[in-house]
Parts: structure tokens; C-alpha cells; sequence
């Protein structure tokens, strides 16, 4: 039986998920785990969180969360005055991700489901932030070598 973290293969997985809808992608200048300096908003943000980790008869386990903040600001370029855009991308999110069983690199998944969501309004009212919370299972990839 091996071990290991599946934390980076989740945070492409999510990633290339997210990028590849055509609709996420109208309503967003991009999707990341590192937000470059400068990026113009509305964007999403990816993280993953500590793994409740357990083993099968032959394989090895993570519970993971996966956090995904969704940010906008009422100024600027892109500006939206209210929730409604930050309520828009978040659906679109929970459309992809919840519920759904996406390829992760050296990992089975078995299922991913949102559990909380919630929108704030920071910075003296000049940006909004979706959070959004999922919990995923893995198993990595069954090999007969354990």
C-alpha cells in the first residue's frame, strides 16, 4: 500500500475542469490557485485543505476540501454593482464540481459535493467574495504491486 498527498493532481484537475467550460470562462479573466498581482476582476480562486486519510484492503484514501473563492469589485473594469455577478460564477462552479466524478491524475475519484457557500462583501464594500466549499474522496489508482 503507498501513501502520498493528493493535493497538486486535485488542484489541476479542478483547474483544467473549471478552464475548459466555455461558460465559466465568459463570466471570468481567469481561474487559479496563485492570483498573479494586478489580475482584473472577476476571477476564481482555488485551495485545497488537509486530508482525513484512511486505507481500503488494498489501497489508500484522502477525504479532501476544496475551497473555491470567487472574487469581484464594484469598480474598475468588469464592475458589477451588487452580488448578482458573484451569484452567477458561483452556480456556474457548483454546476461543474458538484456532484460529479472528474478525472484526477493517479487517483480515483469517487465523488465530489458541495457542502457550504456563502457571499461576503469586503474591503468597504468594493469587493465581493463568493466561498464555496467541497468535499472530495480519492482512492489512488489501484495497482497490483501494494
Amino acid at each position: 500500500m503507498s501513501g502520498g498527498n493528493s493535493f497538486n493532481p486535485i488542484l489541476v484537475a479542478v483547474t483544467q475542469l473549471l478552464k475548459a467550460d466555455p461558460t465559466l470562462m465568459s463570466q471570468v479573466t481567469g481561474v487559479f490557485n496563485f492570483v498573479p498581482d494586478n489580475q482584473l476582476f472577476p476571477y476564481v480562486c482555488i485551495n485545497t485543505t488537509s486530508p482525513n486519510q484512511y486505507q481500503t484492503m488494498d489501497r489508500y484514501g484522502q477525504d479532501v476540501t476544496i475551497n473555491v473563492d470567487v472574487y469581484g469589485q464594484t469598480i474598475g473594469p468588469n464592475a458589477y454593482q451588487g452580488s448578482k455577478q458573484i451569484n452567477d460564477i458561483m452556480n456556474s462552479v457548483q454546476r461543474l464540481l458538484s456532484r460529479t466524478f472528474f478525472p484526477i491524475i493517479g487517483w480515483s475519484n469517487l465523488g465530489c459535493v458541495g457542502t457550504y457557500s456563502n457571499t461576503l462583501q469586503n474591503g468597504k464594500g468594493l469587493t465581493y467574495q463568493g466561498v464555496m466549499r467541497f468535499e472530495l474522496k480519492v482512492l489512488q489508482e489501484y495497482s497490483p504491486d501494494y
